[in-house]
């Protein structure tokens, strides 16, 4: 019978940045959950490409790990000092708008991701108290939900919906390809700084602020991507990274996820401000189109799902049109 892991004194445990030779071997641990079909080398190659792109090179990005000494000797995920890595987190730096007593400012700020604990260790508490660590470092700087909410880590719903793969569709969106984004980001950034300056503040709010979708993001999800495909497939990329419509009004783009088989919406842009008119028509006609291309690029794939998160009304309009369902039909 195995004998249970020791528990460590979390009191004992140290939050700090890992070392080179630590992130990789962070890598190495939780490649089990998610390198997907890579190998495990190949995982880390990939996890090295994504530490040096437009978001996260120059220090975008920082690794910690919650390290303490050994319990017993001979424990999984030594660091090479004497120390052992209980769990680890990454912090992104991203681009924000703000909105407050001050004024519109775009400012930055760390996000959280890739929080684990290997197996052994889960469900001690551990992973609780390195996002404390953490917040207080966050906090220091001045800068899901089951360990986030009862520290101060706030969540948010997340709805999804699947549309059908759908390779004999029509559309009249254009392919977009990484290269076209970055315009693209521009306006989509300036639409959004536009909407929070103009949007009047509910009654106590004293501050809102947005995440600005950057083609610095997109390009963080493309660099992934294309290097899982370069592992996986000999004679194809996926290059068509979204669709646009032929007004230019109208965009989406996407991330190929090859272990789950889905086609992963990233963003989808209607620059058509909401109206009850012919022009709400037009944009729901508009969606639906670059819904269309996004289910012909899963079907490009064999993927069994196109998959949108948290869709606005508007969305949900063009769903049911790409779906071909009616008024009132679900």
């Amino acid at each position: 019978m195995t004998r249970p892991a020791l528990v460590p004194d979390l009191s004992t445990l140290t939050l700090r940045e890992a070392t080179p030779a630590e992130k990789v071997l962070c890598w190495r641990i939780n490649a089990a959950s998610w390198a997907g079909r890579l190998t495990v080398d190949d995982y880390v190659l990939r996890e090295t490409i994504n530490g040096s792109g437009l978001l996260t090179g120059n220090g975008g990005i920082k690794y910690w790990v919650s390290v303490g000494s050994h319990i017993t000797g001979g424990q999984d995920g030594e660091s090479g000092g004497g120390e052992v890595i209980y769990a680890s987190v990454e912090s992104l730096w991203k681009e924000i708008v703000v909105r407050d007593g001050e004024g519109v400012r775009r400012e930055g700020c760390w996000a959280i991701a890739s929080v684990f604990t290997p197996e052994k260790w889960r469900r001690r508490g551990i992973a609780a108290q390195m996002m404390r660590k953490l917040a207080e470092w966050f906090d220091g700087e001045g800068g899901g939900g089951e360990y986030y909410s009862p520290l101060g880590w706030s969540s948010f719903p997340s709805l999804e919906t699947h549309l059908p793969p759908g390779s004999s569709h029509s559309t009249d969106a254009k392919p977009l390809a990484a290269s076209d984004l970055p315009p693209l980001c521009d306006r989509d950034v300036a639409a959004i700084i536009q909407d929070i300056r103009d949007a009047p503040l509910m009654p106590g709010t004293h501050t809102r602020l947005a995440f600005l979708p950057s083609y610095a993001q997109a390009e963080w999800h493309f660099g992934a991507e294309d290097h899982v495909a370069s592992k996986l497939f000999t004679d194809r990329m996926p290059e068509v990274k979204g669709a646009i419509s032929q007004s230019g009004e109208t965009w989406g783009y996407w991330v190929h996820d090859f272990t789950e088989n889905i086609l992963l919406f990233l963003r989808l842009v209607s620059l058509y401000p909401p109206s009850s008119s012919a022009e709400e028509e037009k944009a729901i006609l508009e969606l639906s189109d670059v819904l269309r291309a996004a289910q012909v690029e899963a079907a490009t794939w064999a993927f069994k799902s196109v998959v949108l998160w948290n869709p606005d009304r508007r969305t949900l309009g063009a769903c049911k049109l790409a779906l071909g369902l009616g008024e009132g039909e679900e």
